[in-house]
């Protein structure tokens, strides 16, 4: 495999892109050039390698956007005909790939190993970091756009139909449980990333108060701060910013205030927790993708299920509509934390017409919600010959348990149940419907504000489906290897370093040698922040291990492999006779000396946030498979970590 030269390097810094972009392209060129010596078939000659380089060099976005392109193209392209048979065009521009034997193979052979090879090669480059004021220039112009187009929404006179469903989802609606906590992510305040620092400058708004003081008067609820008193002051508007997405577009959040990111944590527990028991329960499960991914499967197989994606989908969701629909039991706690104004990038404040922006707990969950009572209601107003855009069509069926099971049985798939219609799933966009509803569910979707994603939408004779982020074509699993680093300048930070060796473990369950090579040649000898070789020639003091669970505190950030030998790294040995002893530590055997990621600085919280945490212990004894509360009987943290990076650690070999 041919290594980049230092001038070829050096190639990018004419690009004209941002500062913390050099360096991922750089890795990116290596990294996809050694894609190309895991080719399913046979080696790639240095001529077709050195070419590609060259062409990736002169203009890389024009490449990833092309590639992408193909990608696309190809995925639409594979149908099944009206006789059964898989037919896959041929695309003339392949040509100009180097990946034009496995497709010319695959076109012959339909073998999924060779398809997923050439879906990753096109992909490759589709979520590589770069840094581009114009792509967030471009990013806030499509929001400004889309609450232009919820400002103007004129909802349609059948949406009663809709608020049918939704009042039937929510029989037996009650807010019992609600346990209140700080999130994880950032807040709209600056610099207030701990716990200590949130509840510090907690404030509690008149409007939270209204809904909440009666739970809080009996005292089995508790502020952050109780010696805070009530006031309206403070911040009482999230904060718009953008983020990296893919090589053409930005994706846009919104940070939330303290308080109303603590209430809308309580809120979501118990909005989720319902959701769990009510006719939803098979058809919505927020902890879990893998139902959506076996429709999708199933659908690739038999063209009986379509999958539906939706373009700024969590942004397009109207207030108007939230406000129609929902009953006023489960309204008014949305009302109350919800923010309905926002910080734009300019420092102005701007009313919004959405319910809630990314960054708000809710908004996942209810807008998984009002998809799934849009298939529902297209589904059973078919299954009873009625016309769902005619207002109050629903209101004629005398019980919609009856219907709802008519049509869906319990929502589980298979099942020994006959029913009208496969059931739904839908995981926030991620919608999969039976084929016989997917057009009029895109045309109620579409009249209600939404956009269907047509480049992510699989429906009708396409032998392709995707649903959160598995792709299956006739059944296969043919999910492409996406390549994502985060922000990278002359030295790693501990994020990238950590994303790139997940990347090397992925390459490895991928069977991509050459790449792994390529990126553990990188994690070995970039310079990381905060570590400095002793030596000219010493490799990174990366950990190599055959552990596999990703989840292993011990083996966080280690390289994958079989014949872990770890030669680069530091040794202590134990020596049996002398009873050899390194401060607090009584070695029963050799250790190395790797390092991993870990608090950097961690800040005592006084006795004044006991309350809290207590909080938290009930929340989660009250909901154990809640992911961001405390285990019945772990113990409480007495410490606030401010931020992490590297740290050191001693393994026993």
């Amino acid at each position: 495999m041919r290594i980049l030269s230092n001038s070829e390097f050096g190639t990018h810094r004419r690009l004209g892109y941002g500062k913390g972009t050099i360096i991922p392209l750089r890795l990116l060129t290596v990294s996809w050039a050694s894609l190309l010596g895991d080719s399913p078939l046979s080696n790639k000659r240095n001529g077709v390698i050195n070419s590609f380089i060259n062409t990736l060099l002169s203009d890389p976005i024009a490449v990833v956007a092309r590639y992408c392109g193909l990608a696309g193209d190809l995925e639409k392209s594979m149908i099944i005909s009206s006789e059964g048979d898989f037919i896959v065009p041929f695309d003339e521009r392949m040509k100009d790939t180097p990946v034009f034997p496995e497709y010319l193979a695959y076109l012959r052979t339909r073998n999924p190993v060779l398809l997923q090879y050439v879906l990753t090669f096109l992909y490759f480059g589709k979520k590589t970091y770069i840094e581009d004021k114009h792509l967030d220039a471009t990013a806030l112009g499509g929001w400004l756009e889309v609450e232009e187009r919820l400002g103007s929404l004129q909802l349609p006179d059948w949406v009663d139909n809709l608020k049918t469903i939704v009042h039937f989802i929510f029989r037996g609606w009650s807010f019992d449980g609600f346990f209140p906590k700080h999130g994880n992510g950032a807040v709209a305040e600056p610099g207030m990333k701990t716990i200590k620092a949130k509840s510090d400058a907690f404030h509690y708004p008149r409007k939270l108060s209204y809904i909440y003081d009666k739970l809080l008067e009996d005292g089995e609820y508790v502020l952050p701060n109780p010696e805070l008193p009530v006031v309206d002051k403070g911040r009482g508007y999230s904060r718009l910013k953008f983020v990296p997405k893919s090589w053409k577009t930005s994706r846009s959040i919104c940070m939330e205030p303290v308080p109303y990111q603590w209430a809308q944590q309580g809120a979501r527990l118990v909005y989720e927790e319902f959701l769990s028991s009510s006719v939803l329960k098979n058809h919505v499960v927020l902890q879990d993708q893998r139902e959506n991914q076996k429709m999708a499967q199933f659908g690739s197989k038999t063209n009986l299920v379509d999958t539906i994606d939706l373009s700024s989908a969590s942004d397009s969701v109207s207030w108007a509509l939230v406000k129609r629909v929902f009953p006023a039991g489960v309204l008014k706690h949305l009302l109350a934390t919800r923010t309905s104004r926002v910080e734009m990038p300019n420092r102005s404040i701007q009313d919004v017409h959405k319910f809630a922006p990314m960054g708000s707990a809710l908004c996942f969950p209810v807008q998984s919600t009002l998809y799934s009572a849009i298939v529902a209601m297209v589904s059973i107003a078919e299954s009873y010959c009625l016309d769902w855009e005619k207002a109050g069509t629903l209101a004629s069926i005398k019980d919609l348990s009856v219907a709802w099971q008519y049509c869906f049985g319990d929502g589980r798939f298979p099942s020994n149940q006959r029913t009208h219609h496969i059931p739904f799933r839908c995981y926030g966009d991620d919608i999969t419907c039976d084929k016989d509803v997917t057009s009029n569910t895109i045309a109620a979707l579409m009249q209600l504000g939404f956009k269907v994603n047509t480049d992510k939408s699989f429906i009708g004779s396409q032998a392709y489906r995707e649903s959160c982020g598995k792709y299956y074509c006739q059944g296969h699993d043919v999910t492409p290897y996406f390549f994502k680093t985060k922000r990278i300048d002359r030295r790693i930070n501990v994020k990238a370093l950590a994303g790139i060796i997940d990347h090397a473990n992925k390459a490895l369950a991928y069977g991509f040698t050459h790449l792994r090579s390529t990126l553990i040649n990188f994690v070995l000898r970039f310079p990381i922040e905060g570590v400095r070789p002793t030596k000219v020639d010493t490799l990174n003091p990366v950990l190599f291990s055959s552990v596999e669970d990703e989840g292993h505190r011990e083996e966080s950030m280690a390289i994958r492999c079989t014949d872990v030998r770890n030669s680069h790294l530091r040794v202590r040995k134990f020596d049996i006779d002398k009873k050899y002893t390194d401060t607090r530590t009584y070695l029963q055997r050799d250790e190395i000396r790797s390092i991993t990621v870990g608090p950097r600085r961690s800040e005592e919280l006084s006795k004044q946030y006991d309350s809290y945490f207590y909080s938290l212990w009930w929340r989660a004894r009250y909901v154990n498979a809640d992911p961001g509360g405390l285990d019945p009987g772990e113990t409480v943290y007495a410490a606030d970590t401010l931020f992490t990076g590297i740290m050191w650690r001693w393994t026993p070999t």
